[in-house]
């Protein structure tokens, strides 16, 4: 899907943009990190009641954790942040069955690697339209940094439909 790949990339990217989450990416981490370091396993725990900087909590190699993003319309509690009206129903119309899910493998110096699947509507202005899964992956991700590598893709059936909806995106 070499073609596509790009496609599914740049509307990803757009969506990310519009559902509040780059806006937003700082406090989403800072739940992702609060989350880890609550389960345990960090080596120099004591050093960070006095740092309070992820960046150097050491966990012995990565650590994975979860949480959903948007939960049956309402953002999880746990994110310090506010979304706006307009982002709220962007984060519902790429929800999958009303959740929006983030995954990540967390290094050290809190680099993470983010996993999300979208459904991806294929109008940017019908939310109700029928809609393109696409599965997005944000790698090295740092802690404190806004720079976002995005890459995407979808399945071999939805490559034409991605392109199409990529189009009508690219014009809204």
């Amino acid at each position: 899907m070499p073609n596509n790949d790009n496609a599914a990339s740049k509307i990803a990217e757009i969506c990310l943009t519009k559902c509040g989450f780059v806006r937003n990416l700082q406090p989403i981490l800072k739940a992702l990190e609060e989350q880890i370091y609550g389960n345990g396993g960090a080596l120099n725990a004591d050093e960070f009641e006095t740092s309070d900087d992820y960046a150097n909590m050491r966990y012995g190699g990565m650590a994975s954790t979860s949480l959903d993003l948007i939960s049956n319309g309402v953002i999880n509690r746990n994110i310090e942040c506010q979304f706006n009206e307009t982002e709220i129903d962007w984060l519902n119309a790429l929800s999958i069955e009303k959740h929006l899910h983030i995954e990540t493998l967390r290094k050290d110096l809190a680099i993470h690697n983010i996993k999300i699947v979208l459904d991806i509507p294929l109008s940017p202005t019908k939310a109700s339209t029928k809609k393109v899964r696409v599965f997005v992956k944000i790698e090295n991700t740092k802690w404190k940094s806004s720079d976002l590598s995005v890459s995407a893709i979808v399945s071999e059936a939805d490559e034409v439909t991605v392109s199409k909806a990529l189009t009508l995106y690219a014009l809204s």
